[in-house]
Parts: structure tokens; sequence; C-alpha cells
């Protein structure tokens, strides 16, 4: 009995499905951070403050423009539209959180991550994993997109 070479068993579809999971998992993500943060503008300042990373007119700068990026990268990637735009943003933000969270674990400060508003959680291993995942989330669904591994 001959072997065919040309039976898939994993098919375009899903490959297309993990990729819109990662979208709605990333997009549900950024959207309810910034619902967090829009409804509890002052703990975010706090906690913007508190990583002790930017200056004081810089950190009141980027608590005041984060929540509307954030809303926007959520709502592209749910939606589907500008989903190269809103990963490449996705993926800068993530950047930028994992080098704040790296230099506080670093100085030894402790400080809550202020992700989530109230509910958020200290910044350590476990905040550092879930931006990592989520980075690595984001990069493998702007890799999927651009190599063009199946059809839109």
């Amino acid at each position: 009995m001959a072997l065919r070479s040309d039976i898939r068993i994993v098919g375009p579809n899903w490959q297309r499905g993990l990729k819109v999971l990662a979208y709605q998992v990333l997009g549900f993500l950024f959207t309810v951070s910034s619902l967090f943060h829009l409804f509890f503008p002052t703990e975010f300042l706090e906690a913007v403050y508190a990583y002790d990373f930017l200056s004081a007119k810089l950190g009141l700068w980027f608590a005041w423009i984060l929540p509307p990026l954030e809303f926007s990268i959520g709502i592209c990637l749910i939606k589907q539209v500008y989903c190269t735009q809103a990963l490449a943003s996705c993926m800068m933000l993530l950047g930028s959180f994992l080098v704040a969270q790296l230099s506080v674990v670093i100085k030894g400060n402790v400080t809550d991550c202020g992700c989530f508003g109230p509910v958020s959680h200290p910044v350590g291993t476990v905040s550092i994993m879930f931006i990592l995942f989520a980075l690595s989330m984001a990069c493998c669904a702007l890799c999927m997109r651009q190599k063009n591994l199946f059809q839109d």
C-alpha cells in the first residue's frame, strides 16, 4: 500500500482558525485593559508613576494616550481590520511593557502591574510571562499574516 504525498492532514482552516483566535484573544485583552484604564484613570496614573520609569510629565502624557490607543488596537483586532498595523502596534506596546516590567524587577521595586486596573497583580514572573505569551501570540499572528500561509 503506497502512501500518497498529496494528502494533507492539517489544512488551511486550522491555520486560519489559529490566526483568528490570536486576533480575538489579543483584541479582548487590549480592549478590556483599555476600559479599566479609562474607567479608573487615577489608579492607572498611579500605576504608571509607580514604575518610576518615566518623568512626571511624560507619565501623565502616557497615561492619557495609552487607553485610547489600546482600545483602537483591540477593536481593530476583534473586527479584523487593519490587522497588520494593529499587530505591529500591539507588539511595540507589549515590548515597551516588557521593558518597563523588567526594569521594575531588576531594580527590586514592588509595584502593581496596572494592566487591568483594580484587579491587577504585582509585577513579577507571572506578569512577565503573560506579556511574553501575548507578544509571542502577536508575533506568530503577524508572521502567519505576512507569509500568506492561507487565504484571508
